[in-house]
């Protein structure tokens, strides 16, 4: 997967974003030679009402090279709500992902997560939990 790290930025996360049911809590974890290291964290939470949910996702990078944060939502149905709120998420963050993972469900996630821990520079072995 081709991705491009474009200006991160550290996007405050809504304050109501703690009072959200949590959904997923995702963690990369890669074993390097100084030992285990998290350089991406993501949250995916809902808020519900009686008519519909809207997902809400915040994603939290840590690489050598840099640090950036994002947040999304997305509503409505017929399509991957927890993908496409992370992959805005990803993209508020300042990462450029030109086939784009929105709506494309969890394994297309879970490629992202690893292609952008790769470009972070982090070479061992990866882990990704929660997806």
């Amino acid at each position: 997967m081709k991705l491009s790290i474009e200006n991160m930025k550290d996007q405050s996360i809504p304050i109501r974003f703690d009072e959200l049911e949590l959904v997923n809590d995702i963690y990369v974890v890669v074993n390097t030679k100084s030992g285990l290291v998290s350089p991406i964290h993501c949250q995916v939470r809902e808020s519900r009402s009686a008519n519909s949910s809207v997902v809400h996702a915040a994603i939290w990078i840590s690489g050598k090279c840099c640090y950036g944060s994002g947040y999304d939502s997305a509503e409505g149905g017929s399509y991957c709500k927890v993908s496409s709120a992370i992959g805005g998420a990803i993209s508020v963050a300042g990462i450029k992902i030109p086939e784009g993972i929105d709506g494309r469900g969890l394994q297309a996630v879970r490629d992202a997560l690893i292609a952008i821990t790769r470009k972070l520079g982090y070479k061992g072995s990866i882990i990704v939990t929660g997806v």
